[in-house]
Formats: structure tokens, sequence, C-alpha cells
């Protein structure tokens, strides 16, 4: 009987060896998956700060393209209240009250005012006056790797 637990003993030399390798191997396998994990949450927080970047971005032009066309109707409209004002004073051959007769003149004088700005701005459309558009309603500066 002796003699057997001692051949029991003697054929167990591998499994300590067996045993380090696999614990080895799951350590490795576990650090891997925390890479892995740890670099797709980074992947995702570019992801992110590019996506908000990119609407802030075009948020701020957007913003200045109203302030600049709110600027052209400001103008069309002062334009308007000036010519109006001007011609206070003048006889009206209509039967319509002349406080009904100037609002109506303002409308009209206002409309085409801004009409003909826009037209003025659209219709200058080309790579010269592209940029001074641009200058013009948006402050925003590109790099030339960098995109919108």
């Amino acid at each position: 009987m002796k003699n057997n637990s001692l051949n029991y003993k003697k054929n167990n030399k591998g499994f300590s060896l067996f045993a380090v390798i696999v614990a080895i191997a799951f350590t490795g396998i576990l650090g891997m998956l925390v890479v892995y994990i740890a670099m797709s949450n980074f992947y995702m927080k570019i992801t992110d700060w590019k996506g908000k970047d990119s609407f802030y971005t075009a948020e701020q032009a957007i913003e200045e393209i109203r302030v600049g066309l709110q600027e052209v109707a400001g103008d069309a409209m002062s334009e308007a209240y000036v010519q109006v004002l001007e011609e206070y004073e003048g006889k009206s051959d209509s039967d319509t009250p002349q406080d009904e007769e100037r609002q109506l003149m303002f409308c009209k004088l206002f409309y085409t005012r801004l009409n003909d700005k826009l037209q003025e701005i659209l219709n200058s459309s080309n790579p010269v006056t592209d940029s001074i558009l641009q200058d013009k309603y948006v402050d925003l500066k590109v790099g030339e790797n960098e995109t919108l």
C-alpha cells in the first residue's frame, strides 16, 4: 500500500506546471478584455467629442448667418422707414386714411428693399464674392485639413 501512494505522488509532477499555464492564460485573457473595453470607451469618447464639436461649429455658423441676415433686414427696414418719413406730408389721392396708406407704403418699400438686398447677395455668388460673403456673415475659419 505504501508503494502505491509513492507512485501516485510521482505521477503528479506536471500538474503544477499545467495549473500555472492555465492561470497565466486566464489572466492574459482578462487583461486583453480590459484593454479592449478601455480602447472601445476611448474611441466612443473621441467620436462623441467630434460629434459635439461639429454640432457646435455648425450652430455657430448658423447663428452668424442669422445675425447677418437680421442686419440686412434691419437696413432694409430703416431705408423704408426713412423714405416713408420723407414723404410723410405728401398728399393722398385715395380714399384710404393716411396712416393706413403710410403703413402699406412702408410694407411695400420694406419688402422691395429686402428683396433687392437679398437678390444682390445671391446674384453675386462667384469664387471671389463667396469669400466676401463668408467674411461678412461667418467669422468661422476652417483649416485645410478640417471639415465642418
